[in-house]
């Protein structure tokens, strides 16, 4: 059997067409630019965080009567503005009882502080004071003596 050059000539031809077609098609995709974009640029990672403004002032004592303040800070690295309810919880061997509650408006990239003061029930030893972002992961605990 003989083969004609011709039948592979037509054969590359085709191809060749048809990956130029494929490749104009790509390029010209916004999905297809999206996923190669995506595929080889670094991501940002949004997230948010909670943290006490200043961990060696937390108050570890307080006297039977007596109230303590801490201060928490929110910041948002979401990629937009949001709105962060919050609760603050303090739990011991009488129960849990909420301190207060609130939402914090920050902006993207922006940070907010909030005061909170707080009067553990008496004779009661260790209470765990909690600050919960309401529907979100991020919270924070520490304990008190009373």
């Amino acid at each position: 059997m003989v083969r004609s050059g011709r039948g592979r000539f037509a054969w590359r031809t085709a191809f060749a067409i048809a990956l130029v077609g494929f490749v104009n098609a790509a390029v010209l995709s916004p999905w297809f630019r999206h996923e190669v974009e995506v595929s080889v640029a670094r991501q940002p990672t949004p997230f948010t965080e909670l943290y006490v403004n200043d961990h060696t002032a937390l108050p570890s004592h307080v006297p039977p009567g007596a109230s303590a303040t801490f201060r928490f800070t929110i910041a948002n690295h979401e990629g937009s503005d949001l709105a962060y309810p919050y609760t603050v919880t303090i739990s011991g061997a009488t129960g849990t009882a909420e301190v207060q509650q609130g939402t914090v408006l920050v902006r993207d990239a922006g940070s907010s502080g909030v005061d909170v003061a707080f009067t553990p029930a008496a004779g009661v030893g260790a209470s765990e004071v909690k600050v919960q972002l309401v529907g979100r992961t991020e919270s924070l605990h520490f304990e008190v003596q009373s």
